[in-house]
């Protein structure tokens, strides 16, 4: 589970942390991931039915390139955590991989538009690593 605070503007450990996670996901190419997320205020966690979201994974640095994946409509789990469904096994999710076939791995990020209360942002990117596919065909 990922946990964003709207006060700190951050990614955090968790809720009342003003840690960084302490772990980096890492995806690999070829399957559909779930990425919860929990919004909070400090320790108080943030009701966030009702808001609109769209979480996405770029590749770093790639501004102008294509979304590896995305989620324009994820699910509420509960009140208090949205889940963002990332497939990649799609032709946008094997991109970088199709062109460079013999690289490992890949810095990418993830990140969040979100209006919730009328209150809209972006969250900062989210490190995580991209892993090529061994069993590609």
């Amino acid at each position: 589970m990922l946990y964003f605070d709207l006060t700190l503007g951050a990614w955090v450990n968790n809720p009342g942390s003003s840690s960084t996670p302490q772990m980096e996901p890492v995806l690999t190419i070829g399957a559909s991931y779930q990425l919860l997320v929990t919004f909070c205020r400090g320790t108080e966690i943030e009701n966030v039915s009702g808001g609109t979201f769209y979480g996405g994974i770029k590749v770093k640095s790639d501004y102008q390139g294509t979304v590896t994946a995305s989620d324009a409509a994820p699910l509420e789990s509960g009140e208090e955590s949205i889940v963002f469904t990332m497939d990649l096994n799609t032709v946008a999710g094997k991109e970088y991989f199709t062109t460079n076939p013999t690289v490992d791995t890949v810095a990418a990020v993830f990140v969040v538009e979100a209006t919730i209360d009328a209150a809209e942002f972006k969250t900062p990117p989210f490190p995580i690593t991209l892993q090529n596919d061994y069993f590609a065909t």
